[in-house]
């Protein structure tokens, strides 16, 4: 019992879930990387990932569109001043345009 609360508590902070909607951290960054993004910053309470260049945003958006959504995903995309948002499950990825 002991060894499953540890691994329970290891998944958790890696931001390993339960939920099918959600992403770990390493699978965010293998896609970051794979999409040729260097520049990022992860904020892992609310689970944001700023990105410095509103060119990856873009790359990230058309990486998940259409493919990475099914009936039940939760995408939202909004703007506010000069700040862009792309919300993908429980990550929502940000870049000032």
């Amino acid at each position: 019992m002991a060894k499953a609360a540890i691994l329970k508590g290891i998944l958790s902070r890696a931001g390993v879930s339960r939920r099918a909607d959600t992403f770990s951290v390493v699978r965010i960054e293998r896609i970051l990387s794979e999409l040729g993004i260097k520049s990022y910053e992860f904020d892992f309470e609310p689970r944001v990932v700023r990105l410095t260049e509103e060119a990856d945003l873009i790359k990230v958006m058309l990486h998940f569109m259409p493919s990475g959504i099914t009936e039940d995903s939760d995408i939202a995309i909004s703007k506010l001043n000069d700040d862009m948002a792309l919300r993908i499950g429980s990550w929502q990825f940000e870049a000032r345009i």
